[in-house]
């Protein structure tokens, strides 16, 4: 870990959490919204689905009319500079959206890469329509405190095409040099420059205990705030702050027709069949459909075991590469051994 400090800080965090967290247990039941516990794999996903829509999708948002039609001249086009200092501001590590386009691919970008993702940018920019992909989120539920059997209590942290976050992030940097003239010294948060405003409470409590040694205080929180951005009523305060045009219509580009989807219990599938044959056709289809939906299984990830007390040799493969084949893998968060005994899973 001393090693780890110096040469591999994220591994070296990424450690540091879970000995402090503990060890973690997979929860595959939820409540329902009437507070019936569900246990059907596809009762779950369905609970998901339904609190994730609920969530994201308010029905009491107010109307927000068009202050006349939308200019659909083109601006400025998008330059290769600007493409490039977006890109390089992305932060590695971190997870790819439904494209699997990780942010290290676009940081190392040459001057070919980029002039092709200029270009991309610039048909959406012109066409005010971006790729399918751009407007697909993948949510994930991040357990945070309470009963892990409630929806609520978890956190859905959405991944995005990173190719779309660069040009998200390009609109952005356009949006804030039109607003910023026009946003008032006390809006610190998400300001370049400015810390959060935790100073200015803390003044007015020491003045009241000064005047009023008794003064209620109330402090709000409001739930559920960022997932639940009236997108429709933002478009009408973008336009108050002289945001108009061709800039406008591309903002609301990456919100018109958007779709979501929920990941739960991790990325793992698990195939069974009776022989070795079956078991590789059975691969050989899902390999087919993940590369259809625009996935890929992972065969540094993936292994295969044989359930028997003998020692059978299994040979499966995605593409030209062979799956190994180990005695125990942990799957959901249960460990399964080739022999079919749970006294390793009990031990643990």
């Amino acid at each position: 870990m001393e090693n780890d400090f110096w040469t591999a800080s994220k591994r070296f965090w990424t450690t540091i959490w879970r000995l402090r967290k503990g060890k973690q247990c997979t929860v595959n039941i939820v409540y329902s919204g009437n507070g019936v516990l569900l246990t059907s794999t596809w009762d779950v996903v369905d609970r998901w689905k339904e609190y994730f829509e609920d969530l994201l999708n308010p029905t009491n948002v107010p109307s927000s009319e068009e202050a006349g039609p939308v200019d659909l001249g083109t601006g400025s086009r998008i330059s290769r500079a600007e493409v490039a200092e977006v890109a390089k501001k992305l932060l590695g590590g971190k997870a790819p959206g439904v494209d699997v386009i990780c942010p290290e691919f676009l940081k190392a970008l040459g001057v070919v890469g980029l002039s092709w993702l200029t270009r991309l940018c610039n048909i959406a920019w012109t066409s005010g329509a971006v790729p399918l992909d751009w407007q697909i989120g993948v949510v994930v539920p991040l357990f945070k405190k309470g009963d892990r059997r409630l929806c609520s209590n978890y956190r859905g942290i959405t991944l995005l095409s990173l190719p779309g976050k660069v040009y998200s992030g390009l609109l952005e940097k356009r949006v804030r040099r039109i607003v910023e003239p026009r946003i008032q010294e006390e809006q610190c948060g998400f300001r370049p420059g400015n810390g959060g405003p935790a100073l200015h409470p803390q003044q007015g409590l020491r003045g009241c205990m000064g005047v009023c040694p008794t003064s209620p205080h109330v402090f709000c929180d409001l739930e559920k705030a960022f997932d639940r951005d009236p997108w429709r009523v933002l478009s009408g305060v973008l336009r108050e702050y002289g945001v108009s045009g061709p800039l406008i219509r591309a903002v609301r580009s990456l919100y018109d027709r958007c779709q979501s989807v929920v990941r739960i219990a991790g990325n793992d599938v698990a195939l069974l069949a009776s022989s070795a044959r079956d078991l590789q056709l059975s691969l050989d289809q899902f390999a087919a459909e993940c590369e259809a939906a625009g996935m890929r299984i992972s065969t540094s990830k993936s292994e295969t075991m044989v359930l028997s007390r003998k020692k059978i040799e299994c040979l499966l493969r995605v593409k030209e590469e062979i799956l190994p084949q180990v005695k125990e893998f942990k799957y959901l968060g249960v460990l399964f051994t080739s022999e079919g005994r749970m006294v390793r899973e009990i031990d643990r």
